[in-house]
């Protein structure tokens, strides 16, 4: 049964590739350097770019969709100034794609925007056992240097197969392992003086003559071990 399913990135382990870009609790942005790529309150914002980390999982069928939400500057006539470009990669890291318009191609200077990420993600195939995508972004300031994105959220949805069968089993297992109790009852004769010797009354000096009940009471998977409470009592 296919379920879709949206995964937010955690930008706690984003990787920058620039030391211009940084994180804050809530977003990730640029900072102003000089033209040595020095920190610099006067200086302008530059591009910078940072991996995001891996979504994988082995029950991923397929890429659905991709969002990025991010705050962006505009010009007194209107015009976007600021940009967030995306590329892909399915190889954990080792190759990059972006569409070209007909097609994944790989990657060198080019990118894709976010909206081509998202029409044509679910024809990227799967190269790795473990179902992997990782996600490479570049942050673009304004051509001025004075305005910059702000990346608040990274968002990929995916399809997973779950085995109704096999989780309903999981979950009737778990059950009967916490909370499965058996009595067992065991009845028999005290004859033999060999018994006498293990015997250990809490009310008795010595064991009940005639009959006698052993009951075990076992919770969880039906075997019996010395950690099982054993409970013997006398039976005419």
């Amino acid at each position: 049964m296919p379920v879709k399913v949206w995964g937010n990135c955690d930008f706690r382990n984003a990787r920058f590739e620039d030391s211009n870009a940084f994180l804050t609790q809530d977003w990730i942005g640029l900072r102003k350097t000089d033209s040595s790529g020095d920190f610099d309150p006067s200086g302008t914002y530059k591009a910078a770019t940072l991996l995001l980390p891996a979504f994988r999982g082995t029950g991923v069928t397929r890429w659905n969709g991709f969002e990025l939400n991010y705050y962006y500057a505009y010009n007194t006539s209107g015009t976007q100034t600021t940009t967030i470009d995306v590329q892909l990669s399915n190889d954990d890291g080792t190759t990059f794609y972006y569409w070209d318009g007909a097609a994944w191609a790989v990657a060198t200077t080019q990118w894709s925007t976010p909206a081509e990420i998202s029409e044509n993600i679910s024809t990227l195939p799967f190269t790795t056992e473990d179902r992997s995508l990782i996600v490479r972004l570049r942050l673009n300031p304004s051509s001025d240097g004075e305005c910059r994105p702000l990346l608040r959220e990274a968002l990929v949805s995916f399809e997973v197969e779950i085995d109704g069968f096999e989780d309903a089993k999981r979950s009737i297992k778990r059950k009967l392992d916490n909370g499965l109790g058996i009595q067992l009852t065991y009845r028999g004769t005290l004859a033999s003086a060999s018994i006498r010797s293990s015997w250990r009354p809490t009310s008795a000096a010595s064991p009940p003559s005639g009959g006698f009940t052993i009951s075990l009471l076992i919770r969880g998977r039906p075997q019996i071990s010395s950690r099982q409470s054993m409970r013997v009592t006398s039976s005419p």
